[in-house]
Parts: structure tokens; sequence; C-alpha cells
């Protein structure tokens, strides 16, 4: 159960590092932008999309190549490090709309 627990945490980290540096990059390059609205149309979408495939992708990578037993404090650090990359993913977000509306 601590490898299921582990692995889905740094698949949630990844995922919110994806989608930060996904948002940020369309609102910065239109182009981009087009293009990932293109492909379902719209960009909100095709970004849940890609969150909905990276996330058992990433999941099932890091749970098949995890070796020996995951301990408790291996557990912890992934969860914390979901919890900041978490909390560091909305500010940047926030901060980079704030930044944009003015």
């Amino acid at each position: 159960m601590k490898k299921l627990v582990y692995s889905s945490a740094i698949s949630a980290s990844v995922n919110i590092i994806a989608v930060t540096v996904i948002t940020i990059w369309a609102d910065l390059a239109p182009q981009f932008k087009s293009w990932v609205a293109s492909l379902t149309g719209h960009h909100w979408i095709t970004k849940s999309l890609m969150a909905v495939i990276l996330f058992p992708l990433v999941l099932g990578l890091v749970y098949g190549f995890s070796r020996g037993e995951i301990t408790d404090k291996q557990t912890a650090k992934s969860l914390w490090a979901l919890v900041v990359i978490t909390i560091v993913g909305f500010v940047i977000i926030l901060g980079f709309y704030i930044w944009h509306y003015f």
C-alpha cells in the first residue's frame, strides 16, 4: 500500500508541474496555445486530458520501477513534496496572472 501512495504522490507532483508549465507557456506563446487548443477544441480540455493520461502513466512507471520496500520516510517525503509542489504551482500561476494583468 505504501508503494501505491508513494507512486501516486510522485505522479500527482509531475502532473502539477506539467500543467503549471503548459499553462504559463500557452499564455506566453499564442501559437503553442492555438496548437494545444486545436487538439481537442479548447486548451483547458487538452490540458485536462493530458493530466488524465499522464497520471496513470507516471504512476505505473514509478510503481513498476520502484525496487524494494518503500519506507514510511520515503512515503512521507513524497507526500510533503506533493504539498510543497502544489503550493508552489499555485503561487506561480497566481503570480503569473497577477503580473500578466498589470
